[in-house]
């Protein structure tokens, strides 16, 4: 027996598009509750690479329709929720592959992650809003969550498992229903009593600690403390970063390659924003070059640039675009098109870095804060004075 439920994900005001994707899809795809990532599979993208894809996907439809939306949709989640011990992990995710599959029509790219964590195995589906093909967007319709159910009760069927014949719409969500039906758990009171205490912004992690042991957390924070040091002395030994001077080498040289791999895309970046720019100052010359003749012909004439401001001041922005070329050849739309997708293509072999990069400078610059807690003021003193020696 199944429930599922389709949900909207909208662009957040505060964050950027590439931001409110990683919220999305790193819940998703959290290896703590996917059994190290077992239970992660994808159509048509890298769940490793997922919200960079899902950003680039966006970008060529914006480039190839010139449509902007300030609150769009940048994708959707399906909830898929199975009985408890009614399956086991492998086939919920294969069930929930097949029904991305089937209710996508296989013309958007998605992950479907299955969460084990839980006494209820349950499936997080998020597909790309914009098609594969980068030309249009899917378009929530009337019905579409009664269509999600009836492909996954298909599925149910076809694979043994029992439906809900005749299911009931309540007015609220399972979340408010389970806030009014029953109390909180210890870990959902823990998770509230941080939430509250990172609202206060601690001025550091020794601050957060503090603040929980006055909301009653002391032996939380003593546990936590001493699992943190565990994981840190583990992945310092299986790194053979046992050598203070040898973790501060490896935290330059992994923060290094990071800031180069940033670098490197944030260059790609700007030339195809470059590129984008120039494309859209040939189209707007080409469409305003008329009106720009006629206002010659026109002598200049007050009452015809009132007429057509917009039209001349775009044919305008236009030629000084032009002009920053220094007489290079001005290159065709279609070029210029063709020299984007490429750079997508080469952006994408440093954002597949980029993520492991960041990944490993977490792991180090975490340790690093954790041995450099635990050493206290002396390893900063010893600093101080090797720093006045070199001078």
């Amino acid at each position: 027996m199944t429930t599922t439920r389709l949900i909207s994900m909208y662009l957040n005001e505060e964050k950027s598009i590439a931001d409110c994707l990683a919220d999305r899809t790193d819940y998703a795809i959290n290896p703590n509750k996917t059994n190290d990532s077992e239970y992660i599979n994808s159509y048509e993208c890298d769940p490793k690479t997922v919200q960079g894809e899902f950003l680039l996907s966006k970008r060529i439809y914006s480039d190839i329709t010139g449509r902007e939306q300030a609150n769009d949709v940048i994708a959707y989640q399906i909830r898929q929720s199975f009985k408890l011990g009614e399956v086991t992990p492998g086939l919920p995710n294969k069930i929930g592959y097949e029904l991305a599959l089937r209710f996508t029509k296989a013309n958007h790219a998605f992950i479907v992650a299955t969460h084990i964590d839980k006494a209820h195995i349950h499936n997080h589906i998020i597909y790309n809003s914009t098609y594969l093909d980068c030309t249009r967007k899917f378009r929530d319709f009337l019905g579409s969550g009664k269509t999600v159910r009836k492909i996954s009760d298909r599925l149910c069927l076809e694979n043994g498992l029992f439906i809900i014949e005749n299911p009931k719409c309540g007015k609220n969500h399972y979340g408010k229903w389970l806030g009014d039906k029953e109390t909180f758990s210890h870990s959902e009171k823990l998770r509230i009593v941080i939430d509250e205490i990172l609202r206060k912004k601690p001025a550091d992690f020794e601050a957060f600690l503090s603040e929980m042991k006055l909301a009653g957390y002391e032996r939380w924070a003593k546990i936590f403390n001493l699992k943190q040091m565990a994981q840190t002395i583990n992945f310092l030994t299986e790194n053979n970063l046992l050598s203070y001077e040898d973790l501060k080498k490896k935290a330059q040289t992994v923060a290094d390659n990071f800031n180069q791999l940033s670098v490197q895309i944030k260059t790609t970046e700007k030339h195809m924003t470059e590129i984008e720019n120039l494309k859209t100052h040939i189209i707007n010359y080409s469409k305003t070059r008329d009106t720009y003749t006629a206002y010659r012909k026109a002598g200049y004439s007050k009452k015809f640039y009132e007429k057509h401001t917009a039209d001349l001041l775009s044919h305008k922005a236009a030629k000084a675009a032009f002009d920053e070329l220094e007489n290079k050849k001005l290159p065709t739309v279609k070029a210029l098109q063709a020299e984007y997708i490429e750079l997508i293509s080469e952006k994408k072999m440093p954002y597949e870095k980029y993520h492991s990069a960041k990944k490993e400078i977490q792991n180090v610059l975490t340790a690093k804060a954790n041995v450099d807690r635990l050493l206290g003021e002396d390893i900063w003193e010893k600093e101080k004075e090797k720093h006045k020696e070199q001078r």
